[in-house]
This record gives C-alpha cells, structure tokens and sequence, in this order.
C-alpha cells in the first residue's frame, strides 16, 4: 500500500498528483463502459486535482477527454465550450 509520504518514481511526476491520475484513469474506464455521468465526474476530479499551469499537456488532455464525455452525454454546448479551453 502506498502512503502518502512515500517517495514517487520520477516517471510518476509527470502525470501530477496520485489522486488526480487515479480520477483521469477511472473516467476513462467509466467511459469506455459506458457511464458517462459517472466519467464525466472523475474527469473533473482530475481537472481540479492537478495545477493546469504546472501540468499543461495532461490538463489540456483531460479538457479534451472531458469534451468527448460531455459530448457523449448530450451536453454540445458545454462539450464545445470545454474543446475551446484545450
């Protein structure tokens, strides 16, 4: 089990905060089974978990990955306002 002040492999850093990929790779398994609302929670777990101007590539990654989710649930409007913040 890993404890917070466990050390992090350098690799690891680069994706941001432990919690923050935890929520990113649980929306993406909820999406791709199909629960979108629930995906589209996790996903904005991770927006909020990680510093958007310290982790720019994986944020802007996440935003899009969010469009898709909101776009899978009916949401255009929101789904294209979020595409515009990539």
């Amino acid at each position: 089990m890993v404890r917070a002040n466990d050390p992090v492999a350098d690799c690891a850093l680069a994706a941001g905060p432990a919690g923050a990929t935890i929520s990113s790779d649980t929306g993406k398994t909820l999406s791709e089974l199909g629960d979108h609302r629930n995906a589209e929670k996790h996903r904005r777990a991770a927006l909020a978990g990680r510093d958007p101007e310290k982790f720019r590539r994986i944020h802007a990654l996440t935003l899009g990955e969010l469009a898709s989710t909101l776009d899978q649930r009916g949401h255009m409007d929101e789904a294209v306002s979020t595409w515009g913040r990539c």
